[in-house]
């Protein structure tokens, strides 16, 4: 009897450890249930406003990749660090693409919101971008890491930490991005979405992409996008 429960929980330790070998593979952070495909069309009709968001990239570029992430979410930070810089560097400094970036912290990173703060923040003093990769390289958790990294971008400190212990138009920011996340059904971090910005100044959305996927997904998706005969 006991050598057949030794050998139950083997075979159950060696189930588990497949589950958690392809949680880990999916490259997402999210809210449960089954996780969506890789890349698929998005929703139809799904467009939303993506005026005052942060952005690199030339102004007047059409073609958008909006990221919805989390700062507290490890593939987002793998994305950050490995994809990321190969995506700027062949369609965001070329000027073909435009990266738009919307907070999408997931309840469970009780640091996360607070992080999406503190780049907000950072971006009143025109650093948003340094701040966002410096969030994703040393993930900074207390809040006098987050002052330290403040500090060592040359920030006013005092004036950074005041924005991000009363900053309502922070907090009305990551609400809106939030709920532009919700109403796309983007549960899971990171997930980015390929669209067309109109005339209106709104994103058309056209693919959908889902967790930290190789730079070749990236790549080949732009590219069918920046190739279509008729864009918007």
């Amino acid at each position: 009897m006991n050598i057949n429960r030794a050998i139950l929980f083997l075979i159950l330790l060696t189930l588990g450890i497949q589950v958690v070998i392809l949680y880990r593979g999916s490259g997402v952070s999210g809210r449960g249930g089954s996780h969506p495909p890789a890349v698929a069309d998005a929703p139809a009709n799904s467009a939303f406003d993506i005026t005052g968001l942060p952005f690199e990239g030339r102004s007047d570029t059409s073609v958008v990749l909006v990221e919805f992430s989390d700062y507290e979410c490890p593939f987002c930070a793998r994305h950050s660090l490995t994809v990321a810089p190969i995506i700027k560097k062949e369609f965001i400094d070329t000027g073909k693409v435009r990266h738009v970036f919307v907070n999408n912290p997931l309840p469970f990173h009780s640091h996360a919101h607070i992080l999406a703060l503190a780049a907000l923040c950072a971006g009143e003093q025109k650093t948003y971008w340094e701040m966002h990769d410096v969030l994703f390289q040393k993930k900074p958790i207390e809040t006098k890491d987050i002052a330290t990294a403040a500090e060592s971008l040359g920030l006013n400190v005092e004036r950074f930490q005041h924005c991000v212990e009363r900053s309502p138009e922070g907090e009305e920011r990551i609400n809106k991005d939030i709920q532009v996340a919700k109403d796309l059904k983007l549960t899971a971090t990171p997930s980015f979405a390929i669209g067309v910005a109109d005339s209106a100044g709104r994103a058309v959305l056209k693919r959908i992409i889902v967790g930290a996927q190789p730079a070749e997904i990236f790549s080949k998706e732009l590219n069918a996008t920046l190739s279509s005969p008729k864009k918007g």
